[in-house]
């Protein structure tokens, strides 16, 4: 990951006999995410019915669902050399705000 200012998103789908209906995304800003090899008690967010776009790249949702997820999101660090390089875009995002 070379740019901790984007997002995951999340998408959930009824799956239909004949076609699938979208029943909400959820964005997730990357820099949220924690690191951990274990898991965590997890977070409730709101399903949003729109993708908002921001120069062609989606930077958040809107309009919330009745419809909620419970999230347990981390990075896992595959080796040591991956956490250093994780902290050091962190300290050159918190430099660029």
């Amino acid at each position: 990951i070379s740019r901790l200012d984007l997002g995951l998103i999340v998408e959930v789908w009824n799956k239909g006999l004949i076609w699938d209906t979208l029943v909400g995304t959820v964005w997730i800003a990357l820099k949220a995410i924690r690191q951990s090899d274990e898991e965590g008690p997890g977070e409730w967010s709101t399903l949003e019915a729109e993708v908002v776009m921001k120069r062609d790249e989606i930077c958040g949702t809107k309009n919330p669902t009745p419809h909620r997820i419970l999230l347990d999101t981390r990075f896992e660090l595959p080796f040591v050399e991956f956490d250093k390089f994780v902290r050091e875009q962190r300290t050159n995002l918190k430099t660029k705000e």
